[in-house]
């Protein structure tokens, strides 16, 4: 995981696989959610294949129409790469269910884990340990619909430039929305987490 950590940091928004990863999936569905704005705000739903980067599917909304894998479908030889805005139980819950693998940014504020076998999970003091550009991973799971689901945590610390511009950014987000943040999650945005179900990753 190591590998995909160092990947998305170098190509922030452009990929979470390293070039020369071995993948479980014989393929790879990359799910993004575009933004226009031509005085009305819409968004593009699309499923992209990769290597080719083919599009199997597009999906027109207005503002209204959130992030749900629910528009999509998934098969059991498939990875599923999707962005932080999907980053919530029911819609990893039903990638694997459908027995494909999944790999998404984590949004602690939105996807709460816990420590295998049901314990809290305490990630602070570890990530606080490593050093810029360092990355490690932790098991984790999360429960819905009274399943449990296993999963892999993986973090690396940001440099101190990109975790400024991050901290930055949810200030900025936070105040714009008219919420507080906490500092736990002011923390959490000087790295890069990312969740996986599929053990092959490197």
């Amino acid at each position: 995981m190591a590998s995909l950590l160092l990947s998305h940091s170098a190509n922030r928004g452009c990929s979470f696989v390293a070039p020369q990863a071995k993948l479980g999936a014989t393929n790879v569905q990359l799910i993004k959610r575009h933004y226009t704005s031509t005085g009305t705000d819409w968004h593009l739903h699309c499923s992209i294949r990769v290597p080719d980067l083919t599009y199997d599917h597009y999906e027109l909304t207005d503002d209204q129409g959130g992030e749900k894998p629910g528009r999509y479908s998934f098969s059991p030889d498939e990875l599923v790469l999707v962005d932080r805005g999907y980053s919530h139980r029911a819609g990893v819950a039903r990638v694997l269910n459908a027995g494909a693998q999944v790999l998404v940014r984590w949004n602690p504020g939105l996807f709460p884990l816990e420590a295998r076998h049901g314990q809290a999970l305490v990630q602070l003091p570890r990530l606080r340990a490593l050093g810029e550009g360092q990355a490690a991973e932790c098991p984790v799971q999360f429960v819905w619909n009274q399943k449990t689901y296993p999963l892999r945590l993986g973090a690396l610390r940001k440099s101190q430039l990109a975790a400024k511009r991050a901290l930055r950014r949810a200030q900025r987000k936070a105040q714009k929305n008219g919420t507080h943040a906490q500092a736990e999650a002011l923390e959490l945005t000087g790295y890069v987490l990312v969740l996986t179900s599929d053990t092959t990753l490197p």
